[in-house]
C-alpha cells in the first residue's frame, strides 16, 4: 500500500523492521536486510532507503550504505555552520518540526567539507552569502540564479561549475547552474552524474592534504 511505499510509519528512521513472512519480496527488489536471531527472529531489518528506489538504483544505494555513508530521511537545511570565514557544517532540522512551527531546536552536524546539491533552489549557497557578507566564487560573488533551458550547454556547464564555490562550502548538479547562472537542461546526456564524480573527486584530493 502507499503507507509500506513510502515508509511513513518508520518515525523517520531509514532502518526498520518488518515481519519475516515478507522476506520473499525482498529478493525482486533487491532490499537488503538482516535476519535477528535473537527472540525476534520472524523479524528482519530493512534500509529504508532501498525501497524509495527503483531496482536498478539499489544496487548502487546498497555500495553507498555498505561503504558507510549516512542516508537521513526527512531533514530540511535551516542554516550552515560558519567558522573563521569557512563553511564547517550544517544546521538541520526535521521538515515537519519547521512546517509546523514547533519550537524544537535544530541540529548542528560538523564536516569537513559540505557540498551544497540542493538542486534548483542552491540553498547553501544562497545562505552562506545572504548571511555572512562574503562572495562565492562567480561573476559577481553571488548566487546569480540559472538561465532558460539549453540541453547541450546547461549538459556540458553543470560539469564546468561544479566546484568549491567558497572555503568549505562546494556545489555540485544543478546546484551549480543556479549558482553560476547557466542554462538548465535535461538531463539526459550524464551531465549530473559527471558532477556528482568531478565533486566527489575534487573533495578527495582535498581530504588528502
Amino acid at each position: 500500500d502507499e503507507t509500506d511505499k513510502f515508509n511513513l510509519h518508520k518515525r523517520l528512521y531509514e532502518e526498520y523492521f518488518e515481519k519475516y513472512e515478507k522476506y520473499k519480496l525482498l529478493d525482486k527488489y533487491f532490499i537488503s536486510f538482516k535476519i535477528d536471531d535473537g527472540e525476534n527472529n520472524h523479524y528482519y531489518l530493512k534500509k529504508d532507503i532501498n525501497v524509495l528506489l527503483r531496482p536498478d538504483e539499489v544496487k548502487n544505494v546498497r555500495l553507498k550504505i555498505d561503504l558507510n555513508q549516512k542516508c537521513v530521511l526527512v531533514l530540511l537545511n535551516e542554516d550552515v555552520i560558519f567558522k573563521e570565514n569557512k563553511v564547517s557544517g550544517v544546521v538541520v532540522n526535521w521538515t515537519p518540526v519547521l512546517r509546523e512551527g514547533l519550537h524544537v531546536d535544530p541540529l548542528n552536524i560538523f564536516a569537513r567539507c559540505v557540498i551544497d546539491g540542493t538542486g534548483h533552489d542552491s540553498e547553501m549557497c544562497k545562505v552562506v552569502a545572504r548571511k555572512n557578507g562574503i562572495s562565492l566564487d562567480t561573476s559577481n560573488g553571488q548566487v546569480i540564479g540559472e538561465r532558460s533551458l539549453d540541453v547541450t550547454e546547461g549538459e556540458r556547464q553543470v560539469v564546468e561549475g561544479t566546484k568549491e564555490i567558497y572555503p568549505g562550502l562546494y556545489v555540485c548538479g544543478m546546484a551549480s547552474s543556479a549558482v553560476s547562472g547557466t542554462p538548465r537542461m535535461g538531463p539526459i546526456f550524464g551531465g549530473m552524474l559527471m558532477s556528482g564524480k568531478k565533486v566527489a573527486d575534487i573533495i578527495i584530493e582535498k581530504l588528502k592534504k
